[in-house]
């Protein structure tokens, strides 16, 4: 199996291969060019993990593996993870708390991941154990929905995806 990296040279770590591999692998499946409707059947996200204090939630499910796993991160700096196949969950602390979730909130807005088409980027052709991502950003009471079953989708996603993958690895 390759070894991929990241456009900033440095190796991921285990959940980021996971996403890493669903957005920008080599092998498969581009994308189809328009999303499906958030809400519609194949584009489902997980709302009730948003709360008040919740910047993003990133869903991941599928593969070979069969995970099924929810990060909720707060604007406090921690992050809930849910893993959906056995109901378990656990409370992370990321170093910097508030300070470091405000960084994290500024580098979402840098990506406009808003800007693009919500929605669910789906394959263009079948994919056997392919992962699905799903992205929830939440703003002042505003959500927005971004997935990709694919190899691909807007390059604000894969960016917003990545950043959220960083996020995630420094909670402890």
């Amino acid at each position: 199996m390759m070894n991929p990296t990241r456009k900033d040279g440095r190796s991921p770590r285990a959940l980021p291969v996971v996403v890493l591999l669903a957005l920008s692998g080599s092998a498969a499946a581009g994308c189809d060019p328009e999303p499906l409707e958030p809400g519609t059947e194949g584009c489902i996200f997980e709302r009730s993990a948003v709360t008040e204090c919740t910047v993003a939630v990133l869903e991941i499910s599928g593969g070979i593996a069969g995970t099924s796993d929810v990060y909720v991160v707060r604007d406090d700096g921690t992050v809930k993870h849910i893993d959906r196949t056995t109901g378990a969950f656990e409370e992370r602390v990321v170093p910097g708390g508030e300070a470091r979730a405000a960084r994290l909130a500024d580098a979402l807005d840098a990506t406009h991941v808003r800007e693009a088409e919500m929605g669910c980027y789906l394959p263009d052709a079948e994919v056997a154990d392919g992962l699905a991502v799903r992205l929830t950003l939440h703003e002042e009471g505003r959500l927005w929905f971004f997935g990709s079953d694919c190899d691909s989708g807007p390059a604000a996603l894969v960016e917003a995806v990545d950043l959220l993958e960083d996020y995630v690895q420094e909670a402890m």
